[in-house]
């Protein structure tokens, strides 16, 4: 137990050690020329093919982020979680997501005890029903609802995950098939809890 400690510490300074020269490269408020970006477009595939960073993706249709402005139709989006995109290669720092007829905003809320608990229960009353033969659309239930909302009701300062079926590795606009949005609720000392 104590051999696997002391391996697990070792990977993981020697990961966070990688990790600080991966962010003191990109964070050179120089310049770049064609060689620097080659030699950090090195060091990152290294890091990527001994599996300290995920593999480049083949696509992207999903992005997670803060909601920096609402225009008609649209919103421009400040993204996070960039962890396996440090060089900014596949993505940008900010998203314009658009918006059209056919994009499902929503919201999950949660559902009150006795509503939740009553749906446990027929659940169960179901499964019993059923036996031996449970059929596979038979699910349990959700402890949140899906609430439809509008363009309107979403806020600066909102998280959003926004998903298209269209890949858009590599460029700075796209049109969302569904987005979700959480509210964030700001607490003392800039931490901040999303609301769902």
């Amino acid at each position: 137990m104590e051999k696997q400690s002391v391996i697990f510490i070792v990977v993981a300074l020697l990961a966070g050690f990688m990790l600080g020269l991966l962010v003191a490269l990109s964070i050179d408020s120089s310049p770049l020329v064609n060689k620097d970006i080659e030699v950090k477009k090195s060091f990152i595939n290294e890091l990527r093919e001994k599996g300290f960073l995920p593999p480049t993706p083949e696509s992207i249709a999903n992005v997670y982020g803060k909601v920096k402005e609402i225009k008609d139709n649209q919103l421009v989006v400040i993204l996070e979680n960039r962890f396996d995109d440090p060089l900014g290669e596949f993505l940008p720092e900010t998203m314009t997501i658009n918006i059209n007829e056919e994009t499902e905003i929503f919201k999950l809320e949660e559902k009150s005890f006795d509503v939740f608990e009553q749906e446990q229960k027929d659940f169960e009353k179901k499964m019993r029903e059923c036996g031996d033969e449970i059929p596979g659309e038979l699910m349990p239930p959700e402890p949140f609802e899906k609430i439809d909302i509008k363009i309107y009701e979403i806020k600066q300062g909102d998280a959003i995950y926004a998903f298209s079926e269209n890949d858009f590795k590599g460029k700075s606009e796209f049109t969302a098939d569904t987005i979700q949005v959480e509210e964030i609720i700001e607490m003392e000392e800039g931490q901040e809890i999303p609301v769902e």
